[in-house]
């Protein structure tokens, strides 16, 4: 591993896998706080570290190394990984308005990119701060695109709506694409109808407990040849008042949509969306709070056949905080290699850490999280 482990270091604070060397192995791409060389050595330099896959597994194949060309104000928040020009080759994307955002691969074993490319600016008023950048294929063209969220610099104010934008992934480089449209807190892609286009989920928060902020929803914009945007007249929403949707709607507190990821949990060729909700009111009284996984199929994301999973106990809010089972990246992934998507959920408190897997199935998750 390059440099070394000092308090502050964040790493694997935002990991990305995918093949970045063209070798048929997953490898990790890993953020990193590194300390620039400076009079009272205070100054941070954030960069990214890769980790190469091999037969024998992560970071055993090739020594660990810095990637090349991540600029030194590297926003975490910024950062995607997919095939953004379509060569079957996994690229980086390290932040929208860069000239050199994005980095395409292969990256060779020095962490070196093929080559770098600008990604452009966002179709979006100047003061708003990008939140979020998500990958995938939304105008199924087999190229993969990137949607940005962005929220307002004085977001205590709750008076303007955030907004998402959209850039279509080519041969030759990002080309702004599609409408600016009602953005979110949170996002995921997944082809929740089987059309062919992958779909954009948002979650949207309510506004730190405001009682007149409906928030605690889930909104799918469905993929179009031109990408989302077009799909806004035709979105689904879909909260705890939806039918089949277990629990109910909380008030000030709600946090449906606190996390999302996208898989297919059954195998029935349909994504699936993985819903974290803090629970009732878990500011105050630790709950750690459920997570709902809400079926895709034929007229796409539905609150029909929804399911209910515990995220585990309440815990202490002094050694947890806030619920950090559903207030951190949930995934869904086939870890098993047997056509259904597995709930990965990570819990945390003052005395361990850990990642519990429960498998997919045909009737969809099972087990719970201790």
């Amino acid at each position: 591993m390059p440099g070394e482990a000092v308090e502050g270091a964040g790493f694997g604070g935002r990991p990305l896998a995918r093949d970045f060397d063209g070798d048929g192995y997953t490898d990790l791409a890993v953020t990193v706080n590194k300390k620039k060389a400076s009079d009272n050595d205070a100054e941070d330099e954030r960069g990214l570290i890769m980790l190469f896959g091999s037969s024998e597994g992560i970071g055993e194949g090739a020594p660990a190394t810095y990637v090349k060309d991540v600029p030194g104000d590297l926003e975490y928040g910024q950062t995607a990984a997919g095939d953004f020009d379509g060569d079957g080759k996994a690229d980086l994307v390290l932040g929208v308005e860069h000239e050199k955002g994005l980095l395409k691969g292969p990256f060779s074993r020095e962490g070196q990119p093929a080559r770098t490319a600008a990604v452009p600016t966002p179709d979006v008023p100047e003061r708003m701060d990008v939140m979020d950048v998500i990958a995938g294929d939304l105008n199924g063209d087999g190229i993969d695109d990137l949607v940005s969220l962005h929220q307002y610099e004085d977001a205590l104010t709750y008076d303007e709506p955030e907004l998402g934008h959209f850039m279509a992934g080519g041969k030759e480089g990002f080309t702004q694409g599609g409408e600016v449209f009602a953005g979110g807190d949170t996002a995921t892609v997944g082809d929740v109808d089987n059309d062919g286009y992958g779909d954009l989920v948002l979650g949207e928060l309510p506004g730190h407990g405001q009682d007149n902020d409906p928030g605690g929803t889930v909104t799918v914009l469905h993929g179009d040849p031109k990408g989302p945007g077009r799909a806004e007249a035709r979105s689904i929403r879909i909260d705890q008042d939806t039918k089949g949707v277990p629990g109910e709607k909380k008030g000030k507190y709600e946090a449906f949509g606190s996390s999302l990821a996208a898989g297919d949990v059954n195998g029935d060729g349909y994504a699936d969306i993985a819903v974290g909700d803090f629970g009732d009111d878990a500011r105050d009284v630790g709950s750690a709070g459920t997570i709902i996984v809400l079926r895709g199929g034929e007229d796409g994301l539905t609150g029909s056949r929804a399911q209910s999973v515990d995220a585990g106990p309440e815990r202490n809010t002094d050694e947890v905080g806030w619920s950090d089972a559903v207030d951190s990246l949930l995934e869904l992934f086939d870890a098993n290699g047997d056509g259904k998507s597995d709930l990965a959920v990570p819990r945390s408190d003052a005395r361990e850490s850990a990642i519990w897997l429960l498998p997919g199935s045909d009737d969809g998750i099972t087990g719970k999280v201790p």
